[in-house]
């Protein structure tokens, strides 16, 4: 293997210098400069830099600043020019008069300043907004301020007006109608699964969301569907200054965060610390049915549920800059979670000879537990711009009790039976990374890395049956106690050529990674030990081409893998409840994705229109499934037991196209639509028991922001997401619609925001699943409309700034 990678990084070698060959003729210039905000002192990333012709008053070239603000435009002839740099939210600024010739050749126009726009209408002040979302060649960018409905939320209330994203009524995110993808926190691995890691980041501490749906050979390639990147608020001033949030809601969810930043000099240091209370209610109703011979078996359930995430957390870290080419630096971050699932629900079970048993269910599931990450950075600048070696060392450390209880009472209060289950994991990742950048000449530039990944897992679950009320708790002796030790390493490399001849762009890369896994788990009390080593290879293809300075094209290919979760593999059975057991699956086989797209983005006079088409086909697709529980002892299949595992289906295909547009109407109402629609095909592993399927998705989003003045406005948003079907089933469609108002105070120090979700009550859940010899049909109506309030202070005119650094990087053609 190593022999093999040392191919692969001479081959990208040896195409880049050959690349690098000298051109002869007449001498062309280039020139170069930085844009700054004139207020803030802080570079600005993709601002827009025009090139024009003094001579013949035409555009000539042009190009966009990286994240230093920087920009070098090559290939100019001899003769005069002026330059026009762009950027929304800015006055636009003209740079009058400069010449190339033989004397300036290299042409530096030093610092440019911009000034940030304040247009006059009828004598109201407007400020101009940063762009909702745009467009890098490997990722969206989404700014999470132009969405006030979320900014008393999560990162989750984000997403749910973003392109690519879906999120149901509770909360379940889906990247491109998969809900396997990665989520990345500053670059950085989360210690949480997706969903629960997106729920954990307030919206008002986000600087930018990253989608990436077709990651580059850099990047991890775990995830169906991509990766979410989430980059949190920094600050780029001297002295104190921070950011205090508070939050409140009609139905009892809370959330507090701050963030304090000092930067003097070479140092800089911040603390922050959360404590959110989210809170989901709503009711339930649902059937399940079984069929033996000509007899109909059935189930109804009815009652009230209520979800929460609960979190406290503190963050803190520095960064020191040795000098102006080496900053080392440590962020560390600890807290404790805890999520809940309390239902009491009415069951009704029956026959078609009509013998009804009524009972009453109590469920309570809380599972919570600790959590501590940290890391060690560095980045090493060498000489030549955008020539350096990063570094991290990554280490978290989390642990999880589940504690599971639901008793049945009969029709009269009487007491009727129970079961109990306990579960435990404690786990352990390690991350070594190191990525290096060399620029081999104006255009081209070659970046490789390695990276060493170690998980550890250690576990076990219990369960207990009882007939009569009973306080007790797990018990190693007990003959249903079970252990577990999940154990991975994943070694990486990988590398990445990304070239600009004239307007047309491209990267390509390959990342190769080696896995050494092995499970051992006890069943019965024998150890099974089950092991596995596996060479992958992932390749990714970027392409881009300039239409001018308005209009670009852009495509790409990625090649992904998503490996089973430690708890997807373990063979024990536990009770969730009365009626439902789940378990996992030991022979579980990791997916393999195969994503294409092709791209359109065109900057218009007043907004901006982008157009994608994508295509993603999935072989050995993981899914949870769903089937009648067998009793292990008798071999009897259950009448009313569900049994919930995970398995290879078989293949799923989406293809299908997304678009965006925005638009500024007036000077006081901007327009934002996006939507998108895909066909999805799964093709069942018909051997296993498992059918085809089809059917036409689509989804819009619809939000209107109306400015009544410089500090309110108001923003009225609309989202409606089409039915979809699944391996056994369809979940059916649903919308819901949001309205806020937002009004500063203290000159903008000091903001208050009113939302109103779910503003027409149609937030709602619908799902059948249809298998060998059953069909359920579950239904779950939120509670709403639900009324929040957020407060939000600067200290000391706080700014944000992006990180540097880590994975949110990205691949950054850019500096070309």
């Amino acid at each position: 293997m190593k022999r093999l990678l040392f191919y692969i990084l001479s081959l990208f070698a040896i195409t880049s210098y050959a690349q690098k060959a000298p051109e002869s003729g007449i001498p062309k210039g280039q020139v170069r400069g930085v844009i700054i905000d004139e207020n803030s002192g802080a570079p600005i990333e993709y601002a827009n830099v025009a090139i024009y012709s003094s001579e013949l008053d035409e555009l000539v070239t042009g190009g966009i600043t990286n994240m230093q603000g920087e920009f070098t435009i090559e290939a100019l002839k001899p003769g005069r020019y002026y330059a026009k740099v762009k950027f929304i939210g800015f006055r636009e600024r003209q740079v009058d008069n400069f010449q190339i010739n033989r004397q300036n050749i290299d042409l530096d126009l030093g610092k440019i300043l911009l000034e940030p726009s304040v247009e006059s209408l009828q004598g109201v002040e407007i400020v101009a907004d940063k762009k909702a979302v745009s467009y890098k060649i490997d990722k969206k960018i989404v700014n999470p301020s132009q969405f006030m409905s979320a900014v008393s939320g999560t990162a989750v209330d984000v997403l749910a007006n973003t392109p690519s994203v879906t999120v149901d009524v509770e909360g379940n995110v889906s990247l491109r109608g998969s809900s396997n993808f990665t989520v990345l926190i500053d670059g950085r691995p989360s210690p949480f699964t997706a969903s629960d890691a997106l729920e954990q980041v307030p919206a008002a501490q986000i600087e930018t969301i990253e989608i990436i749906t077709n990651p580059s050979a850099k990047y991890d390639p775990d995830g169906t569907s991509g990766i979410i990147n989430i980059i949190t608020k920094k600050n780029s001033q001297q002295g104190i200054n921070g950011i205090v949030n508070v939050n409140a809601s009609s139905i009892g969810s809370y959330s507090g965060d701050f963030l304090l930043n000092y930067r003097k000099n070479k140092f800089n240091f911040f603390v922050g610390a959360n404590r959110s209370d989210g809170v989901r209610q709503g009711s339930y109703n649902g059937t399940t049915e079984s069929y033996k011979g000509d007899t109909t078996y059935y189930t109804l359930q009815e009652g009230n549920g209520e979800k929460g995430r609960n979190t406290n957390s503190l963050k803190t870290g520095f960064n020191y800059s040795f000098s102006d080419n080496f900053v080392a630096g440590i962020n560390l971050n600890a807290g404790y979670k805890q999520r809940y699932d309390l239902n009491t629900l009415d069951y009704t079970e029956g026959s078609t000879f009509g013998q009804d048993f009524k009972t009453k269910s109590v469920a309570e599931n809380i599972s919570d537990g600790n959590f501590f990450s940290g890391d060690i950075n560095f980045e090493k600048k060498f000489k030549g711009e955008g020539h350096q070696l990063i570094g991290m060392f990554f280490y978290e450390l989390s642990n999880s009790e589940e504690a599971a209880v639901n008793d049945r009472t009969m029709d009269d209060g009487s007491f009727l039976d129970g079961q109990k289950s306990w579960e435990t994991d404690d786990s352990r990742e390690y991350r070594l990374k190191l990525d290096y950048t060399l620029p081999i000449s104006e255009t081209i530039k070659l970046e490789s890395g390695y990276q060493w990944r170690g998980d550890l897992e250690d576990s076990w679950t219990d369960q207990l049956f009882y007939t009569e009320p009973n306080s007790a708790g797990a018990d190693k002796n007990s003959p249903n106690y079970y252990e577990s030790t999940f154990n991975r390493n994943i070694h990486s490399a990988y590398s990445t050529l990304a070239s600009e001849l004239g307007s047309f762009g491209y990267q390509i890369g390959l990342r190769a990674e080696y896995t050494d896994r092995q499970i051992n788990y006890v069943k019965d009390l024998e150890p099974i030990d089950s092991k596995i080593e596996r060479l992958d290879f992932f390749p990714t293809l970027h392409l881009s081409y300039k239409l001018g300075e308005t209009n670009q094209m852009m495509a790409s290919y990625s090649k992904r893998i998503e490996r089973p979760r430690g708890h997807y593999l373990e063979p024990f059975e536990t009770w969730t409840d009365s009626y439902s057991v789940r378990s996992g699956n030991p022979d579980l086989l990791p997916e393999y994705i195969n994503s294409y797209e092709l791209s359109y983005q065109k900057e218009l006079k007043k907004g901006f229109f982008s157009l994608e088409a994508f295509y993603r086909t999935t072989e050995n697709k993981i899914d949870r499934v769903q089937s009648l529980w067998v009793d292990p002892a008798t071999g009897e299949v259950s009448n009313t037991i569900s049994r919930m595992t995970v398995a290879n289906t078989g293949s799923d295909y989406a293809l299908g196209i997304e678009g965006m547009v925005n638009l500024k109407l007036k000077d006081w109402w901007s327009l934002n639509i996006n939507g998108s629609t895909f066909n999805y095909r799964v093709e069942g592993d018909e051997s296993a028991g498992y059918g085809s399927a089809e059917s036409q998705n689509w989804n819009t989003r619809i939000s209107n922001t109306f400015n009544l003045s410089k500090t309110s406005r108001v923003q009225f948003d609309y989202m409606y997401n089409s039915a979809s079907i699944s391996a056994q089933g369809e979940r059916g469609a649903f919308a819901f619609s949001n309205l806020s108002f937002r009004q500063e105070f203290m000159q903008r120090k000091l903001s208050a925001t009113v939302s109103v979700m779910d503003v027409f009550n149609t937030a709602k859940f619908d799902y059948i699943a249809k298998g060998d010899g059953f069909k359920t049909e579950r239904h779950w109506d939120m509670t709403s409309p639900i009324v929040q309030l957020q407060l939000s202070y600067k200290i000391n005119n706080f700014t944000a700034k992006k990180e540097r650094g880590g994975e949110g990087e990205g691949m950054d053609m850019d500096g070309f």
